[in-house]
């Protein structure tokens, strides 16, 4: 698991995640992790969450957690976009 995160106080906030194979559990490595840095929360997007295989069951809304995307057309032929927060949302 590759993990782009900030933390503040005791919330980890994760800004992007990548795994190398789909579907792995990551849910329990991102729990033991935040907790080594000293978060008992961990705030991600639900794409985020799919990509750690963690159930919609365990996730909660978050109120002011707002996730923006801006595209323009550059090319013809488009790659798939990973919806990812922007780093004005979090800093």
């Amino acid at each position: 698991m590759e993990l782009v995160y900030k933390t503040d106080g005791p919330v980890l906030t994760v800004l992007d995640l990548g795994t190398r194979r789909p579907h792995i559990e990551a849910s329990g490595p991102l729990g033991a992790f935040a907790r080594s840095q000293g978060a008992d929360e961990v705030r991600l997007t639900e794409y985020h969450a799919v990509l750690a295989n963690i159930h919609a069951s365990e996730l909660r809304s978050h109120a002011g957690y707002v996730v923006r995307m801006t595209a323009c057309t550059l090319a013809a032929d488009l790659p798939k976009v990973r919806f990812s927060l922007l780093l004005s949302d979090v800093f």
